[in-house]
C-alpha cells in the first residue's frame, strides 16, 4: 500500500463527510433541522482481502457520523449510516466477473444468496430522510442481504495453498 493510495481512500470517504457534512449540517440548523444520510460499508465492522485502506476509511466515516449524531442532534441534525453490502453496480460488476467462481463465493457469503441492486439501498435512505424517521438519530441500517449476520469465515484465495 502506498501512501498516496492511502490518503486518496482516506479523503473519497472519511474526508468528505468532513469536509462536506458541516457546511451541510450548519445550512439544516439554519432552517431548523434535517437529516444527513451516510453511505458506509459492512468493511466498516470487517475487514476485506487487500481492502485494509478502504475498510479503515469506512470505519473512520461511521464513527464520524456517529460524533456528528451527537453533536449536531441537540440543534435537529439527524445523522445515519446505510451500510450496504454487496450491491449490483457498475463499481463492482467487474470484480464480480473477474473469475469463473467469484460471483459464486461472493453470493455464499449472503444470507439471501443473492447480490443486491441499487433499489434494495435506495428505500432505506429515503426512509432517514423523512418524518417517519424523526427520532432515528446515529442507527446504522444494514441493507446487506444479511451478509454481517453470522458472518462466515472466508478464506482468500490468496490463502488457499496453505490449506493444501
Amino acid at each position: 500500500m502506498t501512501q498516496e493510495m492511502w490518503e486518496e481512500t482516506q479523503r473519497v470517504n472519511e474526508w468528505a463527510l468532513f469536509h462536506c457534512g458541516q457546511p451541510a449540517a450548519r445550512q439544516m440548523v439554519a432552517k431548523g433541522g434535517g437529516s444527513i444520510v451516510v453511505i458506509g460499508s459492512p468493511g466498516a465492522e470487517d475487514i476485506y482481502d487487500s481492502q485494509t485502506p478502504y475498510c479503515a476509511s469506512k470505519a473512520g466515516l461511521q464513527i464520524l457520523a456517529m460524533g456528528m449524531a451527537w453533536e449536531w442532534g441537540p440543534m435537529g441534525v439527524r445523522t445515519n449510516v446505510v451500510q450496504p453490502g454487496w450491491i449490483e453496480t457498475a463499481l463492482n460488476r467487474e470484480y464480480l466477473l473477474s473469475g469463473p467462481d467469484v460471483r459464486e463465493r461472493v453470493i455464499k457469503q449472503i444470507p439471501l444468496r443473492r447480490t443486491g441492486l441499487p433499489d434494495d439501498v435506495a428505500p432505506a435512505v429515503l426512509w432517514l430522510c423523512s418524518d417517519d424517521a424523526a427520532y432515528v438519530n446515529g442507527a446504522t441500517i444494514q441493507v446487506d442481504g444479511g451478509l454481517l449476520a453470522g458472518r462466515p469465515t472466508v478464506v482468500s484465495k490468496r490463502f488457499e495453498w496453505a490449506r493444501g
